[in-house]
This record gives structure tokens, C-alpha cells and sequence, in this order.
């Protein structure tokens, strides 16, 4: 945690979802000339408790809304509670995202913001989740962290990267996921807003 208030990262606030154990919890990031009117931890914005496993951060700007959240995934075969703890959030986040139509949001509805720009797929870049370098797992990769925009922000999208690529975990800083951000420009500069429309 220290490492995140040194440059470049001293220019964002910081948001930290975390779980009882190390595993799970969420992170988010936005710079500091961004002013949140908000920021909850749960799906339920009324809610002060976090979501169990740190698995949501909601923040809402005058204009959007944007959701960090780590997925449950299905489990193996031998956990017997994955699948039903996974059809009860797919449940809510459902809800979530039909209640809360008021504003475009950062996650539901949904456009790949990377996909979007990156027509072409990167066998080396177009990954944000690698296995270890060492052992069985090593070479293994896939893509399951996003940033999902509303049709309505599609033409403001102005870069969306991932950070880690190789073998080697290049950009990975640590965890066995990499960094993904976004940019989008200003929906009050019509000379951003043209830019972003000549994006291919």
C-alpha cells in the first residue's frame, strides 16, 4: 500500500474494498481532480457495511456512475455452494444495474471498452491474467478484467490499456492480475468528444 503514494499513483485517490483473508478485495483509482459525490461498498448504496470479500467499490460523479467489483466465479465441481453463491450476485447485480438506469455507468450494459478500441486481438497485451511463470499454470492466460461502459459513453472511450504483458508478468506488480485503465474524454469538450469519434 505504500507504493501507491508514490508517483505515479500519488495523483489518485485511492479506494480499497478489502476481504478478511488475502484473497478477493477490490482497489480502485481515480485522479484527484476527479471529486466523487460519493463512494460506497456495497451493492446496496444505503448499505455502511462492505460487501463480504471486498467485492465492491461504487462510485458516483455528477455525471456517472462507476462499479468496481470482483466477480464470484462458479467454483470447481467440489465446491458446493459456488454456482448458488454465483446465481444470487449475478441476481443482484442485475437489480443494481436496472435500478440505477438514472445515470450512464462504468460496468453494466454493456460495451468492452478495450475490445472497442483494440480491434485486433494481442496475444501478448490483450491478456489480464496469467498464471505463475513457474509450474503447471505457467503460459496460461485469459482476459476477465474489464471495463464495460453504457452505449451512451462508447464515443468518449479515448484509451482503455492493459498493463501487463509476457511470460515474465511484466506489469502485473505482484498479483496474478494486471492493471487495466481507462480514459474517456470530457462530455462538455466538443474537441475531445470529436477526437474520440475519429478513434478506429
Amino acid at each position: 500500500m505504500r507504493a501507491l503514494s508514490a508517483p505515479p499513483f500519488g495523483n489518485y485517490h485511492v479506494w480499497w474494498s478489502l476481504a478478511d483473508s488475502k484473497y478477493a478485495g477490490t482497489a480502485l483509482l481515480v485522479k484527484k481532480c476527479f471529486k466523487p459525490k460519493s463512494v460506497v461498498f456495497n451493492l446496496d448504496k444505503l448499505a455502511s457495511k462492505h460487501e463480504p470479500d471486498g467485492r465492491v467499490v461504487l462510485v458516483e460523479f455528477e455525471t456517472l456512475r462507476l462499479l468496481n467489483t470482483y466477480v464470484p466465479n462458479n467454483g470447481w465441481k467440489e465446491e458446493a455452494n459456488s454456482f448458488q453463491r454465483r446465481r444470487k450476485w449475478d441476481k443482484r447485480i442485475l437489480e443494481f444495474v436496472t435500478q440505477n438506469s438514472d445515470k450512464p455507468l462504468i460496468w453494466g450494459k454493456l460495451v468492452d471498452a478495450y475490445r472497442f478500441l483494440h480491434k485486433d486481438k494481442d496475444m501478448e497485451r490483450g491478456f489480464s491474467w496469467s498464471g505463475n511463470p513457474v509450474g503447471r499454470y505457467r503460459g496460461k492466460r485469459m482476459r476477465i478484467d474489464y471495463f464495460l461502459v453504457s452505449e451512451t459513453l462508447k464515443e468518449r472511450i479515448v484509451a482503455c490499456e492493459i498493463h501487463g504483458h509476457g511470460i515474465e508478468l511484466e506489469g502485473f506488480y505482484g498479483s496474478d492480475h494486471c492493471p487495466v485503465t481507462l480514459e474517456l474524454s470530457s462530455s462538455s469538450d466538443p474537441q475531445n468528444e470529436d477526437a474520440t469519434k475519429q478513434l478506429p
